[in-house]
């Protein structure tokens, strides 16, 4: 072989390390792209799950205070009961005490 023969064309070499240049460039491309568009939705997952334990925090602590309440409701309405059922036990001996 001839030492002043290239086996290779140096223009091809530079067309085909371009081409795989650009290729290389294009998919690291697509792949940012591809890595955006998962980052914005796993963001947006997190900011409605957020919300959503804050909306069931919300709807816990409503209930319990709409429990306690009722509660404190109905313990109410048993102490009214009670005194005005002691008011009426009172109320005949005191009749009693001035017909005597």
């Amino acid at each position: 072989m001839d030492p002043t023969h290239i086996p290779f064309e140096p223009k091809q070499i530079s067309k085909d390390l371009s081409q795989t240049l650009y290729n290389v460039t294009l998919n690291i491309a697509k792949v940012n792209i591809t890595l955006n568009f998962i980052e914005s939705i796993l963001c947006n997952v997190v900011i409605i799950c957020a919300l959503l334990i804050l909306l069931l925090i919300y709807w816990n602590i409503k209930m319990w205070l709409t429990h306690k309440n009722k509660e404190d409701d109905f313990i109410q309405r048993k102490i009214d009961e009670r005194m005005f059922d002691v008011q009426q036990r009172q109320k005949p001996s005191s009749q009693n005490g001035i017909a005597v």
